[in-house]
C-alpha cells in the first residue's frame, strides 16, 4: 500500500474539504482515486474494484475537472502511474474517510446486535502484560459502556499502522510517532534497565558511568537493538553484542547463567532471576517515552476519550506497576568474579 502519508508530507487533512459545495466529491470517485493509489495503474484498479478501466478513467477526470488540478500523471510509455502532490492530499483525505466508514460499520454491527461498542486496543507485550491488567480493572470500576479487546502487537511502527487504517481504535507507542495524523498523549518514561551477573564487580559499584559499559560482552535484545547501539555510540561506546534474542523473557536467564549483560526497557523484565541484578541506566541511556493514541476522527470520539482519560489516571503512577530494579552499591556481595569481557 502506498504511504502517502510519507510521500506528501501534509500532516492532518481537512475531511470537511470532500463534502463541501465547491468539490461535491463523491465515495464512488474517492475510491477510485484510492485504488489507482494503491495499484499503482488504471487498469489493476479497474480489476481491484470490478469495474472497466475507462470507468475509473471517468471517475478520475471528474475530481480532476471539479477541483480544476491534475491528481495523476501517466508515466510515458508504461502502464504505471504516480500522485501529483494535490493527489497525494486526497488520497490522505480519502483514506481516513475509509477508515471513518469502515470503524461505523462496525460499531452498528455491534448496535444491531445488541452489544456495547468494542474498544480495540492495541499495545506490546510489556504494555500489555503491565499496564493493561490495571487499565481493564479501572474501566470495569467505571462501568464504561464498551467491551475492550487487546491486540498485541510487538511492533511500535505496526501498531501505529494498524491505528492509521482503523484495525485497532487506541494503540500504545513510543515517542515519536511515525506520523501527525493522530491525537496522542504521553504516558510515562520507562528507562532502560543493565541486567549485571550479580557477581560482577558493577554490583558493587555506587553509580554506573558510561565508562563501566566499555567492552562488557551484551545479549543484545532485537526490538532494542537500534535504539540502544544509537545511544550507547553517542557515548563513544561501541556495543559489543554477544547474543541476540527476540524475546526479553530470554534475556535474564542468559545474564544468570554469565552469557554476558543485557540493556532492557524496564517496563518490560520480567521474572526475577536471583544471580542477576538490575540498575537504571537513565543517567546514560534515554528513556523509552511511552504514550498512547487514537484517530481524530472516529464514530466514538468521545468513547475513545474516555478510555483515554482512565489509561492516563493509571500511567499517572508508573512505579504502581514498573518492575523493581536495584540500587548500585546497595547489594550483599559473594565472592567477586572476574569481569566478564
Amino acid at each position: 500500500m502506498i504511504d502517502v502519508a510519507r510521500r506528501n508530507g501534509s500532516g492532518p487533512v481537512a475531511l470537511d474539504a470532500i463534502w463541501s459545495d465547491e468539490s461535491r466529491l463523491s465515495l464512488l470517485q474517492l475510491e477510485a482515486l484510492y485504488a489507482v493509489a494503491n495499484e499503482g495503474s488504471f487498469v489493476d484498479a479497474a480489476a481491484a474494484l470490478g469495474c472497466t478501466q475507462p470507468a475509473v478513467s471517468q471517475r478520475i477526470a471528474a475530481i480532476e475537472r471539479r477541483l480544476g488540478i491534475v491528481l495523476v500523471r501517466r508515466v510515458s510509455g508504461q502502464r504505471q502511474v504516480r500522485l501529483t502532490d494535490a493527489g497525494a492530499t486526497l488520497v490522505a483525505a480519502a483514506e481516513q474517510v475509509r477508515v471513518i466508514l469502515r470503524t461505523a460499520t462496525r460499531h452498528i454491527e455491534d448496535m444491531r446486535n445488541g452489544r456495547e461498542p468494542t474498544v480495540r486496543i492495541g499495545a506490546f507485550s510489556s504494555a500489555a502484560v503491565r499496564v493493561m491488567p490495571p487499565v481493564l480493572a479501572a474501566i470495569r470500576a467505571r462501568r464504561l459502556p464498551c467491551w475492550i479487546k487487546l491486540v498485541e502487537v510487538d511492533d511500535d511502527v505496526r501498531l501505529q499502522e494498524l491505528l492509521r487504517f482503523g484495525e485497532i481504535d487506541i494503540a500504545f507507542v513510543i515517542f515519536p510517532l511515525q506520523s501527525g495524523q493522530a491525537h496522542a498523549v504521553e504516558l510515562f518514561s520507562d528507562p532502560f534497565v543493565l541486567l549485571a551477573p550479580k557477581k560482577s564487580p558493577l554490583a558493587s559499584v555506587p553509580r554506573l558511568r558510561p565508562a563501566d559499559l566499555r567492552g562488557l560482552p551484551m545479549v543484545c535484545l532485537t526490538s532494542e537493538q537500534y535504539e540502544v547501539a544509537a545511544e550507547l555510540r553517542r557515548q563513544g561506546i561501541e556495543p559489543n553484542w554477544v547474543f541476540d534474542t527476540e524475546k526479553i523473557h530470554v534475556a535474564e536467564p542468559l545474564v544468570a547463567a554469565d552469557v554476558g549483560y543485557s540493556i532492557v526497557p524496564q517496563l518490560a523484565l520480567g521474572q526475577r532471576y536471583p544471580g542477576v541484578v538490575r540498575f537504571s541506566l537513565s543517567e546514560i541511556v534515554a528513556p523509552r517515552e511511552i504514550g498512547i493514541a487514537w484517530p481524530p476522527h472516529h464514530p466514538r470520539l468521545g468513547l475513545l476519550r474516555q478510555v483515554a482519560d482512565v489509561i492516563r489516571a493509571v500511567c499517572a503512577s508508573p512505579a504502581d506497576f514498573l518492575p523493581p530494579i536495584d540500587q548500585p552499591g546497595r547489594l550483599p556481595l559473594g565472592p567477586v568474579a572476574v569481569p566478564l569481557r
